[in-house]
């Protein structure tokens, strides 16, 4: 199995969720969480649809998504954001990767590649 880092990800992730914790001080919190799941959300997933991560990864970077729940909302670091994101009908990132997943796989078996039969 290949390792793969995630810190490089996670960094990435922060600097743009604090670029847009910046730039949107006076905007309400479903706003704020629009604007993460456009432009934040996509960095911390991008790739991962072809990457098979441990469980320990997925768990940081669940971590990561949670905690920017938790900054919109002025959540506690030991409170759980799940009944929040379920109120707000979001998905954790957990279930987000398995979606993104389930995607890929649907479009790779429709595709009409020569290569992709020989297997």
């Amino acid at each position: 199995m290949i390792k793969i880092d995630i810190l490089p990800i996670m960094r990435k992730f922060y600097g743009s969720a604090n670029s847009i914790l910046c730039h949107s001080k006076y905007v309400s919190e479903l706003t704020k969480l629009s604007l993460f799941e456009s432009f934040a959300l996509p960095v911390l997933t991008d790739g991962l649809d072809v990457l098979f991560l441990g469980p320990v990864q997925i768990r940081k970077l669940n971590v990561c998504w949670n905690s920017i729940h938790r900054r919109i909302f002025n959540f506690h670091r030991w409170e759980s954001v799940k009944v929040l994101q379920l109120m707000c009908e979001r998905l954790d990132l957990t279930h987000i990767m398995d979606k993104i997943k389930l995607k890929f796989y649907s479009r790779l078996s429709r595709c009409d590649s020569d290569v992709l039969h020989l297997f």
